[in-house]
């Protein structure tokens, strides 16, 4: 065999040996491209306010009941950080509501809460400042509501709601998922206006509200 078929042959024969050297590295480098991709723990997010709802409901009662509505109340300024990965572990939510930037029964929010009719300008204006007068709300010394929490599974949030200075121990049943750089919490807390210290709203006992009170939540946060 000549020299040159010698040489021809041993170039073919390292051929394959060279390809898989040069894709080793690729392959390793892009695995551990994707590793360090995924979450290794908790990831930290930061409330996206403007995307964000929050909607109290409250219930009407008393004898004039059928004269009165229920009312939608939503925070137009809800801030914070959600800490989170599946499963819950490590989890923390720190979440503030302004208590001067709620809106009362605008009528998109009373539609996503499935109440019929409108209320008009000066019914929202004399229930406003009923709302956050001293026996309710008192707004002049309590402008923040918090929710912190740091025991988490995927389908609960267990901390404390602090309303009017006062703090109640909820478990709030929430979905919760994560899509790339958001994580989304969906979900509604039924309490009450007496967890909180707070006597219902009435008026001589004719038309009041229930001391019954259902939040919807869907809260929006981002990295």
């Amino acid at each position: 065999m000549s020299m040159h078929r010698i040489a021809l042959t041993f170039v073919t024969a390292a051929l394959p040996a060279l390809a898989t050297a040069d894709d080793t590295p690729a392959a390793a480098a892009s695995e551990d491209a994707e590793a360090a991709a995924e979450p290794t723990g908790p990831v930290n997010y930061t409330v996206d306010t403007a995307n964000s709802v929050l909607i109290v409901r409250t219930f009407k009662g008393g004898l004039g009941g059928a004269l009165a509505h229920d009312h939608a109340i939503r925070s137009m300024k809800t801030t914070g950080s959600v800490t989170w990965q599946p499963g819950g572990e490590g989890c923390n939510f720190d979440i503030t509501v302004d208590v001067p930037s709620f809106r009362l029964d605008d009528i998109a929010d009373r539609k996503l809460l499935g109440l019929p009719g409108e209320v008009d300008a000066d019914q929202k204006a004399d229930i406003t400042k009923n709302m956050m007068a001293e026996d309710q709300l008192n707004v002049a010394v309590h402008k923040k509501m918090t929710f912190k929490a740091t025991r988490c599974t995927d389908t609960t949030v267990a901390g404390m709601l602090t309303i009017v200075g006062k703090s109640s121990p909820k478990k709030v049943p929430l979905t919760i998922t994560v899509d790339g750089d958001t994580v989304r919490a969906k979900g509604q807390l039924d309490f009450k206006h007496s967890d909180f210290g707070i006597t219902p709203y009435s008026l001589a006992g004719f038309v009041k509200n229930k001391d019954e009170l259902v939040m919807t939540i869907d809260l929006k946060a981002s990295k």
